[in-house]
């Protein structure tokens, strides 16, 4: 393939990369500043992806279309977002009453690909589509599935204590996470395996401080995560 065509390709997928809910427009103005690139390369790249079918407009921007999630296949095969990840969630909302959440591990960051939120959540949580990995628990039980060297990149004034709760995690099997991420909020999270033994994604619940102690989320949640977890693992490409 040609340097070129390379570089085209790059562009293109930095720009399907940057949607989220956060962001789920893009003007040509934002591309450009995202590719670091002249408005009239941005343009042409976002004509590009529209001419494949990847984008369509919106407003003065440029928004997804169902096709891009075509690019997520070879990652999680027969698309377990829906059918999979997003009913667990669903059912461990129902049973516990509380929020709900499964991720993938994207560089420093959780993506999150299911939940589901107690209605009083929504109008707060709705668009948190990304976590901090180091702060929560779905993203501390996702390192912890990795070999030592790719927790290389951990920046050193987190490193000793953030190691060492991987280390307890991969340990344990679970994360838990107290009020680090959020105050007043608690967080549980086993790792999903696949049929070889391979973490491909975390599964977690979240509570508010007062509607469930720390031992309720070891004694009592703890072994809903993990039943629904074993009960996914024969599923999981």
């Amino acid at each position: 393939m040609k340097e070129e065509s390379l570089a085209a390709l790059g562009r293109g997928l930095t720009v399907l990369g940057a949607f989220s809910a956060e962001r789920p427009v893009i003007s040509v103005a934002e591309a450009a500043e995202l590719l670091e690139l002249p408005r009239s390369t941005a343009r042409r790249t976002l004509g590009t992806l529209a001419a494949l079918g990847f984008l369509e407009p919106a407003g003065r921007g440029w928004r997804p279309t169902a096709r891009a999630l075509r690019l997520a296949a070879p990652y999680l095969p027969a698309d377990p977002v829906p059918t999979l990840l997003q009913p667990a969630c669903d059912r461990l909302l129902a049973e516990t009453g509380a929020a709900c959440l499964a991720g993938t591990l994207d560089g420093a960051e959780v993506l999150v690909i299911a939940r589901a939120l107690p209605p009083q959540w929504l109008a707060r949580h709705e668009a948190a589509a990304r976590l901090p990995a180091a702060a929560s628990a779905v993203g501390r039980m996702l390192l912890a599935g990795l070999p030592e060297p790719a927790l290389d990149h951990i920046p050193e004034p987190r490193r000793p204590g953030l190691l060492t709760a991987i280390a307890e995690a991969r340990r344990e099997g679970f994360a838990l996470v107290d009020q680090e991420m959020e105050l007043g909020f608690r967080s549980l999270a086993v790792p999903l395996r696949r049929f070889d033994g391979r973490v491909v994604a975390a599964l977690g619940l979240t509570l508010r401080i007062e509607a469930a102690s720390i031992a309720t989320l070891l004694t009592t949640l703890r072994p809903l995560l993990e039943a629904e977890a074993a009960r996914l693992a024969d599923r999981l490409l």
